[in-house]
């Protein structure tokens, strides 16, 4: 193919804006427009839509020669405004437009790979805007560059749909339109004009949103425009690597286009609620805390709002404050009730004992005591007689007075290491946490109280009950039982979200005196090296640049607004509606319910039929074909083959045939029972 001159359209085919549609920036125009007095009265879906009238009466008395000028003349006599303070609005919006465009990588490239081509570059726009902004713009792009052509409709009076703006092309670079090659993602402007000139044309559409981003834009009105901002974020931010790979680039869409939105809005929540309580004082939880505290801190550098309240770490774990909270016969038997058998399925004597954090070792005699073989401590509890064995073992006083021993040691620890984080000192503090039961603050309240320190106000993405909020401090929720959203909603929410706020470094076994006479957090693993495999420093990244993103367009904090049923929606889509990419790699996510990380699973398997033959076996059979491990049920289906698929349905019907010919006959026993 012959060319020598490769012409691209500029909006959302070379640069887009951080908005999902075009008129979204006229709302958070309005918002900006309307600190000065004369606009106070002003609503903001009113400015949007007269904004929009403006620009199609403009078009239509002036045709393409209609320009920013034109536009605001007709919007003042739509909102009966003095010229000054419309031309106060003008400027505005000439600065959103430059402070809200962002370039698209892969045009970049390939006007790269034009230009070492040898082929001339030109620029063609129908824009409102003065050709001098768009310059500017495609400049702090990187994509234009001296002998480059421009031509915007509303200076050269022509344009791309009536294919005249192609023929100016043809005349201004001296290449008949045959030898021209123009791209751009307008059907009928850019394809069919350019096609209608005699060009080369080919459609290209970088910057269409994903099904994450139209759910935000659908919002744009209930947020004025902030939930678009959120959506040209996440656009921008997905768009940005285009050389990833399928892998890669499925965890940077999940993490822009759902994770980042829900994480920051509960992370704001936080910083709000804090204000309004007065603390001086975030300390954020380890390990899903981590996450939380990086976005709180950029939120932080982006407003005084908040700049009074000092973010803080915290290493903790189950295992590094249950077990020290053990003080009595009834905190043992409390804890085989919940923490000791949480996963009870799974759990072995040794399992129990290294929760404990007790050996094999120290309690050989005790077993050979009862009776009981070597062989025993690994056997699971919920075989045979073996969680009465389990309940013996404890209550033997050699254990016990094992487990207050372990318990007392790991405790000063723990209250040495929380009086060095400050927790003594008795200032207003709040808690970090995602959820569930609010267990880790009842015993980090009392381990506070011990070391003279006052209780925290504890702040939760969600709870599955609320705890008895006068022993152990506060209980705020994010997400709370009636709003969309919450844990009741749909099933494995609470693991997407554990996903999604997952720790760099691995569980905290306990503390340790250091050498330089500080306590410090013993971790199981510096790294958490199956999370770095599958792909966490690509997902940290991926927040990362969402907040530079938004620092980039600098909306004000005051003007944030989040809508829980969007973050409800995003969340569904995802998890009971995913791609097949996004349940093969989000899917593969490493996860573990155990304290101390043992038993690594990963988020969702395929659906095998040995799975569902184990379904319907007893837990109390000898032996047991394998039941389906998995968190995500939409995701294992996804992820199972097509033909197994079908097989599934069928069962499916059958099965519901086969309760109705059951129901059918217990009506007819009723009946003839009756008679």
């Amino acid at each position: 193919m012959i060319c020598r001159v490769a012409s691209f359209d500029v909006y959302d085919t070379t640069i887009t804006r951080l908005v999902g549609k075009p008129t979204s920036l006229f709302l958070l125009l309005a918002g900006e427009v309307k600190k000065k007095a004369e606009f106070s009265s002003l609503e903001e879906i009113q400015f949007m839509e007269c904004r929009a009238r403006a620009e199609q009466k403009a078009y239509i008395s002036h045709g393409a020669k209609g320009n920013l000028n034109d536009v605001y003349r007709e919007l003042e006599d739509m909102l009966h405004l003095p010229s000054n303070s419309l031309f106060y609005a003008r400027q505005k919006e000439r600065e959103l437009e430059k402070r809200f465009s962002v370039g698209i990588p892969i045009t970049t490239m390939m006007i790269d790979a034009e230009r070492a081509r040898g082929r001339r570059i030109a620029f063609l726009s129908d824009m409102y805007l003065p050709a001098e902004d768009i310059r500017q713009i495609l400049v702090d792009t990187g994509v234009y560059r001296e002998g480059d052509i421009l031509l915007v409709s509303n200076e050269e009076g022509q344009d791309k749909t009536s294919t005249t703006l192609f023929r100016r092309l043809s005349d201004i670079s001296g290449v008949a339109c045959q030898y021209i090659l123009h791209r751009g993602d307008n059907e009928n402007a850019d394809f069919l004009g350019a096609k209608g000139a005699g060009c080369k044309s080919m459609r290209l559409e970088p910057a269409k949103l994903n099904r994450y981003e139209l759910i935000m834009e659908e919002y744009a009105l209930a947020t004025c425009g902030f939930s678009s901002f959120l959506a040209g974020i996440s656009r921008a931010v997905r768009i940005s690597h285009p050389n990833s790979n399928v892998r890669d680039s499925t965890i940077t869409s999940v993490a822009a286009g759902v994770a980042a939105p829900i994480l920051i809005a509960y992370v704001h929540w936080i910083l709000t609620q804090s204000v309004k309580l007065k603390l001086k004082r975030l300390y954020f939880v380890s390990r899903d805390g981590e996450v939380l505290l990086e976005i709180a801190r950029k939120i932080v550098g982006m407003s005084r709002a908040f700049s009074a309240i000092e973010l803080r770490y915290l290493y903790g774990s189950r295992h590094a404050w249950y077990p020290a909270s053990i003080e009595t016969c009834q905190d043992i038997e409390d804890a085989l009730s919940t923490w000791l058998t949480e996963g009870f399925q799974e759990v072995t004597f040794s399992t129990v004992f290294a929760r404990l954090n007790i050996s094999l070792p120290e309690t050989e005699q005790v077993f050979a005591r009862y009776s009981f073989l070597k062989s025993l401590w690994n056997e699971k509890i919920y075989k045979n007689a073996n969680l009465d064995r389990l309940k013996a073992l404890l209550q033997d006083p050699q254990i016990e007075n094992l487990i207050f021993a372990k318990a007392s040691s790991h405790r000063a620890n723990v209250l040495s290491y929380l009086k060095q984080e400050g927790l003594a000192e008795r200032e207003l503090w709040g808690y970090v946490d995602l959820g569930w039961r609010g267990r880790m603050q009842q015993k980090l309240a009392k381990f506070v109280l011990q070391i003279d320190g006052i209780r925290p106000e504890g702040f939760y993405y969600a709870l599955t009950s609320m705890p008895d909020t006068s022993a152990y401090g506060g209980y705020h929720v994010f997400s709370s039982h009636g709003d969309p959203g919450a844990l009741s909603c749909f099933e494995g929410l609470a693991a997407f979200m554990e996903t999604m706020c997952s720790g760099s470094h691995g569980v905290v076994l306990g503390y340790e005196k250091g050498e330089k006479g500080t306590f410090i957090p013993v971790l199981k693993e510096a790294i958490n090296n199956p999370l770095q495999k599958w792909g966490l420093s690509i997902y940290r990244k991926t927040l990362d640049e969402y907040c530079e993103y938004m620092q980039k367009g600098c909306v004000a904090i005051e003007d944030w607004r989040f809508e829980k049923e969007m973050l409800y929606r995003l969340l569904k889509k995802f998890w009971l509606e995913p791609s097949a990419n996004e349940a093969r790699v989000w899917g593969d996510f490493p996860i573990s319910s155990d304290p101390l990380d043992a038993g690594k699973m990963i988020l969702s398997s395929p659906i095998e039929f040995q799975n569902i033959i184990g379904e319907f076996l007893p837990y109390s059979w000898g032996y047991r074909i394998q039941s389906l491990q998995t968190q995500w049920w939409a995701g294992s289906y996804n992820r199972t083959s097509f033909s197994f698929r079908a097989l599934l349905r069928i069962i499916q019907k059958t099965a519901s045939a086969v309760r109705v010919v059951l129901q059918c006959g217990r009506y007819l026993k009723h009946k003839i029972t009756q008679r």
